[in-house]
């Protein structure tokens, strides 16, 4: 998605990102689900895609109470308790000993 230059979010078709994403490593934000299994519950398509077969899923599920999720809370006012996620998922070896926070790996 590197020609979008847009500042905000943009909605894209399935079919766009199941073509563009040939290449991904990581699917993060993919909403509350614990398990890939509940993942596809949602959408039995997102099987089809090489990040669900090859790469890393990560939902923000870890700090999640029913239907109560911390990350839409705390997550508000701890950008940097956010971030840090980000950063241990996609250069886990700048915080070799720090945990995720609000995301969790699908398996």
């Amino acid at each position: 998605f590197k020609e979008n230059q847009d500042k905000k979010s943009v909605p894209i078709s399935f079919e766009e990102v199941f073509v563009k994403s040939k290449n991904a490593e990581f699917w993060v934000n993919a909403g509350n689900y614990r398990t890939k299994k509940e993942l596809l519950a949602m959408n039995a398509i997102y099987e089809k895609l090489d990040v669900y077969q090859k790469g890393k899923i990560f939902g923000m599920n870890k700090r999640r109470r029913g239907m109560a999720n911390d990350i839409f809370e705390s997550g508000a006012v701890r950008a940097d308790l956010v971030l840090r996620d980000y950063v241990k998922i996609f250069h886990p070896e700048i915080l070799p000993k720090d945990t995720l926070v609000y995301m969790q790996e699908l398996k």
